[in-house]
């Protein structure tokens, strides 16, 4: 059995034509689990990985935490550790559970190996193709009052990383429900869905990081499925990997925000939108050249189709 994460690269090389071969290749996985789930349709594999749960589950926040320290622990090292102490009934300091694992040593090996950090960061192009990527991040535009309450006032932001077009949403949360339920709007609003969605590592986003090896959260993985993305995480305290959507949140504070009445929530989002329509992605680029929204005009025949009867609740 698989993890999320996994079948979604599956789909996602898939998608970008290349065999099973390549794929077990590029995934570091059997051909026969490539064969396996690449025709697999994500309803049966939401009910498979639901039924079976890794035995290793309770114990995975101890090699976490022994790799983040010391990198190069061995996996035969660190099973023997989780044998010791769980059987001797130490959980370390809340990291592991006091009952012995009862697990085989290849499967926490596995695991282990999964989330082993890497030595050097791999470097991702600046430009991208059409369809191929889209970034999203969050900025923080002071308060707002709402039923007589002070709360703090979020601006979604989304960007097509070829095409330059944005959708910004601006909301009082900033939780799980909010985060999908502003992406389901900017899909409908560009007309498509493009293959990698980059975020940051946002705890709605990510659940658990160890150098680049990244879990991301349950809901957004099952919302991915439905949509047919694949997420992807920037590098920590490194802006440049998504600097398209900081420069857009900069660019919506000093062009829309700034010096801007906010009387409520709605008439702020509908002015928003406008001037999404008519100013943003009607403004030739300073970076393509080009008006964004001709742009996309060539990016939506890369672009996935919004799928039908989908919710922004997993």
């Amino acid at each position: 059995m698989i993890g999320v994460e996994l079948f979604v690269g599956i789909k996602y090389l898939d998608r970008q034509g290349l065999n099973k071969t390549q794929i077990a290749d590029r995934l570091g996985i059997d051909r026969k689990t490539v064969r396996k789930y690449v025709n697999q349709n994500v309803k049966s594999f939401e009910q498979e990985s639901g039924i079976q749960r890794s035995i290793v589950n309770p114990y995975k926040p101890y090699p976490q935490y022994r790799l983040n320290k010391f990198p190069g622990l061995t996996a035969a090292r660190l099973c023997r550790e989780i044998s010791t102490l769980s059987c001797a009934g130490n959980d370390h300091n809340g990291l592991l559970p006091p009952v012995p694992y009862e697990g085989s040593e290849r499967t926490i090996a596995r695991y282990i190996q999964s989330i082993r950090p890497h030595d050097e960061r791999t470097y991702r192009p600046v430009e991208t193709l059409p369809g191929e990527q889209a970034q999203v991040d969050w900025g923080h535009f002071g308060y707002i009052n709402m039923d007589g309450k002070r709360k703090h006032l979020y601006a979604f932001s989304f960007v097509l990383s070829y095409s330059r077009v944005r959708y910004v949403q601006f909301t009082t949360r900033q939780d799980t429900l909010t985060l999908l339920c502003c992406l389901q709007n900017a899909f409908e609003y560009i007309g498509g869905v493009p293959q990698i969605i980059l975020f940051d590592n946002a705890k709605t986003v990510v659940s658990e990081r160890v150098g680049s090896v990244i879990q991301f959260n349950r809901d957004l993985m099952r919302f991915a499925l439905q949509y047919g993305f694949k997420p992807d995480a920037c590098w920590i305290y490194d802006p440049e990997s998504k600097g398209k959507v900081e420069n857009s949140i900069k660019y919506v504070n000093r062009d829309f925000f700034y010096a801007r009445p906010v009387t409520d929530l709605e008439t702020l989002n509908n002015e928003c939108l406008g001037w999404c329509d008519e100013v943003a992605n009607k403004k030739i680029h300073g970076k393509t050249g080009e008006v964004p929204a001709d742009r996309l005009g060539e990016e939506k025949q890369a672009l996935l189709p919004v799928p039908s009867n989908c919710q922004c609740i997993p």
